[in-house]
């Protein structure tokens, strides 16, 4: 399977290239030709560091079919990405948020239809055994009838990695 992953700039973009640089099944093609211009050689650097193949332009990246691709970009260029990937045949999986407009949000979802691809939405917690754990419960009523659900989530500021995550321009202006 050949997957691609597409930008940096996400904190997630380093998990993605090392569990997938480790699987046999997996031809790995990573970019990130929009590294900011105080950065511009983030993706490069990362690659080398994680020693995956990397591409130096999108060009590159759709120039040989995906089987898949993960969008790790600021948040407000996940369309234009999510779109290509879509169009290149490949499934997508794409950070949260999927969008920052409705309008975006309904166009990747459009695209990925008109292409016959899969699209989701990175939200791994889900996925966590816990999480897991809490939804057969409540499934299954071991629980009982839940009258409210109260939750925390702990973990650092990204805007401190990642300065992005505090841009209006590139974040989206946050929810």
């Amino acid at each position: 399977m050949r997957v691609a992953v597409l930008s940096f700039a996400h904190v997630h973009a380093a998990t993605y290239l090392t569990l997938l640089r480790d699987r046999d099944d997996v031809e790995l093609v990573a970019a990130d030709p929009d590294a900011p211009p105080g950065d511009p050689d983030r993706g490069r650097t990362l690659a080398e560091r994680l020693a995956v193949p990397y591409a130096e332009s999108w060009d590159e990246v759709f120039a040989q079919p995906l089987d898949a691709a993960i969008v790790t970009s600021e948040n407000t260029r996940h369309r234009r990405l999510v779109e290509r990937a879509a169009a290149a045949g490949a499934h997508v999986l794409c950070e949260k948020p999927l969008a920052t407009t409705e309008a975006d949000a309904r166009a990747v979802i459009d695209a990925c239809a008109r292409a016959g691809v899969g699209l989701m939405t990175a939200y791994p917690v889900r996925f966590g055994p816990a999480f897991t754990a809490l939804h057969h419960a409540v499934s299954d009523g071991s629980l009982g009838r839940l009258i409210s659900v109260h939750g925390t989530n702990n973990g650092s500021n990204p805007a401190r990695s990642s300065p992005w995550f505090g841009s209006r321009e590139l974040a989206g202006g946050g929810a």
